[in-house]
């Protein structure tokens, strides 16, 4: 073997099989795709390649936010950081006790738009992130603003 003619440099090609495995694998991608910007556009929300800088027509209020948290759970919430501009509320994270002593879930809403503190997202939406020990071990989006309404996710 030469200096450069290493075996993963030149792997062997595909057998009949992995072609075709690979083949329906693309062709279910593209059908995913195409089923997810129909979903999309179905419920309202656009690709997340829009600008951040559009905001909702209408903004969230303090107290609504709160009532979709409490719709999310029954424990009770502390508060733990609320960033506000002059449009009111645009990041708020609460918590609350987990099962254990070591557990704790926090419910993080962030209002879409660009800010100079607590970054930017494309969408109104609340996550919720589980943590024992103080390490993050699970999440995701717990509630989503859409066409001025809130959805459960």
């Amino acid at each position: 073997m030469g200096k450069f003619d290493l075996p993963f440099m030149n792997p062997p090609e595909d057998s009949p099989e992995q072609k075709a495995l690979k083949e329906r694998v693309r062709k279910k991608m593209e059908e995913l795709q195409g089923e997810k910007r129909r979903l999309f556009e179905e419920a309202g929300i656009t690709e997340k390649n829009e600008t951040v800088e559009q905001a909702p027509e209408r903004i969230p209020t303090l107290e609504e936010i709160f009532s979709v948290i409490k719709s999310l759970t029954e424990k009770e919430t502390t508060e733990v950081r609320r960033l506000e501009d002059e449009d009111g509320v645009y990041l708020l994270e609460v918590t609350v006790p987990g099962d254990t002593e070591n557990d704790i879930e926090e419910y993080s809403y962030m209002r879409k738009g660009r800010r100079a503190i607590g970054g930017g997202t494309t969408m109104t939406e609340i996550h919720w992130t589980h943590y024992i020990d103080g390490f993050p071990v699970e999440g995701k989006e717990a509630a989503r603003f859409i066409n001025d309404e809130w959805v459960l996710l």
